[in-house]
């Protein structure tokens, strides 16, 4: 069934419904407004959005997310031709450019084989800012989100045994535009892979896990609610689920039998409790893999489709946000994920983890390729999802206030609630970086907490306003947040994108992450940003580039490795000191681990002798917990001006997907003012004078 959005008027929703009909292109094909300056139509002949349900030719796949290797996944990259033309422009809100601004044309043939005329054929497109589908010479239809993808029943425009000539044309400056602010000078294309699957014509047509998890007793449950579709609306199915643990074995089983009659789709719901699973978070990410196998009445396989999932409980409580019943401290970061390769991505969210980031926002161009949710799944990372809304607005009017515009904002919430909601690490939906509130913000909230009763929704343009459930400002001082803290607040609040890797404007994050460490309302914040973003600025009118924690191949500059420090697991403070040894306090600043996952080692120097004394300190201590221990210090000859310190080093005990053996995840270091034994000075160095040769011999 295809899914078609208008807002209009009953007469004019008549007339876009006849539209929709497969019809001969030509010169006047399209109306004397076109499609992209529509502002009440948000798509045309599309799917409803739902979850990934290519089916896998082998289940073995399933555990590593290889859809991409399935018989039944048919990519159309490679071969796919492009011709431009036009420049991208910056659109008014009171007068759209008509002529789409920069307009590219992808071209591809593809055969499809005989047996194709047995399947329900989908083709899936991932372009901005609008584009419109062209089957064999006939319309298919058209949608207006640039960063998630819209999904085309194209079973009726397929000629199989044959060629087929597929056409994708994509408008850079549109109506959708204005609800892209950070894309109004991108030169629109495609942002993604062009595929096509396969799907028997009874299937999975989606499906929703939700997981619950009780820390006090390790208990678990899950529900798995399943849409089966059935063209024939007749007959009887069994709809089976195999579960795997994290290391790969079936743990267990379940299914139901639905029954057809005179309905094309059934939901079947199963539901069951768990003792003793391995649950999930930031710091232990463990995934449970589901097998969702569709059986005909002889038990015989139809199709099979699956994901990985952790079992984890989010929740707003007692004024926070708690992982699992425990309230976390988000060590967090701003990434442009649309921007990079999956290598690249791979790549950062690795370092990220080595840094001890725990939780990333996709700030800008979001929602992200789904590759960016399967890994931030396996490595562990708290998700913070923007939509893709950033509206226009000017000095006559702010598009998020209009109620005109108000169904294409919710329709941007469904669109990503349905394709991202069954990621594991997505712990919180943003309403994107928009700074206008007004009645299309409020009805987006509403649209995703009606969607998701527990995951919370952000929205930083709201401040202190009803429609956020956490307090996110980007500008705040640390006299801010104390005066928050001591409202003794209903909501937590986080750093919506503080910092900056330009200039010196990286000091002072010391004092501000220590004031978030001792406050309970103060869950963390995300440094703006990991790599370059670049994204256009309405205030100034132009294109601006945010720099980020990388050089633009990736290697890191030096103020990673200062937030590296400011995000560390752990801290040391000196406590008292005598002549022969010092107490130091130890805490534990992680919500999960124990410190004893970690190795915690010690130096002892002066600024004269880098390494006097080393060793290890085996500290057990519980999340949260600090507790007290002794050092023997050396009495030394200290020569004038020199000064003893101790370093402490915490590493990775093991080795992680994303972390390896021995990495170095921070120090922190203490001055020991130890009575002066005998003080001498410095011993005098003989000078030489030096010699530069610059004959180049």
């Amino acid at each position: 069934m295809s899914y078609t959005r208008k807002y209009i008027l009953i007469f004019f929703a008549l007339s876009i419904a006849i539209s929709i009909q497969a019809q001969s292109i030509n010169s006047n094909e399209f109306s004397a407004e076109p499609t992209w300056l529509n502002m009440e139509l948000a798509s045309e002949n599309t799917m409803y959005p739902r979850t990934n349900v290519v089916p896998y030719g082998n289940e073995n796949g399933i555990e590593k997310w290889q859809y991409e290797q399935s018989p039944f996944y048919i990519s159309l990259d490679d071969g796919m031709t492009k011709q431009c033309s036009g420049h991208a422009s910056v659109p008014r809100i009171d007068a759209l450019p008509k002529d789409g601004g920069a307009q590219c044309v992808y071209k591809r043939d593809f055969f499809a084989g005989r047996d194709w005329k047995n399947y329900e054929i989908f083709l899936h497109v991932r372009a901005g800012v609008t584009y419109e589908v062209i089957l064999n010479g006939k319309k298919v239809g058209f949608s207006q989100d640039s960063h998630l993808y819209s999904e085309f029943d194209i079973t009726p425009y397929v000629k199989s045994s044959a060629n087929n000539a597929l056409e994708i044309r994509t408008y850079s400056t549109s109506a959708a535009t204005l609800l892209e602010m950070n894309s109004a000078q991108d030169g629109g294309g495609l942002k993604g892979s062009v595929f096509i699957t396969l799907k028997n014509p009874v299937n999975i047509s989606d499906y929703s896990l939700t997981t619950d998890y009780s820390p006090s007793n390790q208990t678990a449950r899950l529900d798995i609610d399943l849409q089966v579709k059935n063209p024939k609306k007749k007959g009887q199915y069994y709809v089976e689920v195999e579960l795997w643990n994290p290391k790969g074995k079936v743990f267990e089983k379940m299914g139901k039998w639905t029954v057809f009659d005179k309905k094309n789709k059934n939901t079947v719901t199963l539901e069951r409790e768990f003792m003793g699973v391995e649950p999930w978070s930031a710091e232990t990410p463990h995934l449970y893999t589901a097998i969702i196998r569709l059986r005909d009445k002889d038990m015989q396989v139809l199709e099979t489709v699956g994901t990985r999932f952790g079992f984890r409980t989010v929740a707003m409580g007692g004024g926070m946000l708690k992982v699992n019943g425990q309230a976390v401290k988000l060590r967090g970061m701003t990434y442009a994920a649309d921007a990079v390769n999956h290598e690249r991505m791979r790549s950062d969210l690795q370092a990220m983890k080595q840094h001890n980031v725990n939780a990333i926002r996709t700030a800008y161009h979001s929602p992200a390729d789904e590759r960016f949710y399967e890994l931030c799944d396996e490595y562990g990372f708290y998700v913070f999802c923007d939509a893709n809304l950033m509206p226009f607005s000017d000095k006559n009017k702010a598009i998020a206030t209009d109620p005109a515009y108000e169904e294409l904002f919710t329709w941007r919430m469904e669109n990503m609630y349905e394709q991202l909601k069954n990621h594991t690490s997505i712990v919180a939906w943003s309403l994107g970086r928009g700074q206008d509130n007004g009645v299309c913000m409020e009805a987006a909230y509403r649209t995703l907490r009606q969607k998701d009763m527990a995951r919370p929704v952000v929205f930083g343009g709201a401040q202190y306003s009803d429609n956020t459930d956490i307090v996110a400002l980007s500008a705040a001082t640390i006299d801010d947040l104390k005066a928050y803290v001591a409202q003794k607040p209903s909501r937590p609040l986080v750093l919506w994108g503080y910092g900056s890797a330009q200039g010196n404007n990286f000091g002072g994050m010391e004092p501000l992450w220590k004031t978030i460490r001792e406050n309970r309302y103060l869950q963390g914040g995300f440094f703006s940003s990991w790599s370059r973003a670049d994204y256009y600025d309405q205030t100034k009118e132009a294109e601006v580039s945010l720099p980020g924690m990388c050089l633009a191949d990736g290697m890191p500059k030096p103020y990673l490795a200062e937030l590296r420090n400011l995000y560390r697991p752990f801290d040391v403070k000196l406590v008292r000191i005598s002549q022969d040894a010092a107490e130091f306090a130890v805490s534990n600043l992680l919500d999960f681990l124990t410190l004893n996952d970690y190795t915690l080692e010690y130096t002892i120097f002066t600024n004269l002798k880098p390494r006097i004394i080393e060793g290890e300190i085996n500290v057990d201590l519980k999340p949260g917990e600090t507790k007290n221990f002794k050092l023997k210090v050396p009495q030394l000859t200290l020569y004038a001006g020199e000064e003893l310190w101790i370093r402490f080093t915490i590493r990775q005990r093991k080795d992680t997907p994303a972390v390896p053996k021995l990495t170095d995840l921070g120090t922190t270091e203490c001055r020991l003012p130890m009575k002066e034994v005998r003080r001498e000075p410095q011993p005098e160095y003989a000078k030489t004078e030096l010699h530069i040769d610059t004959t180049g011999s």
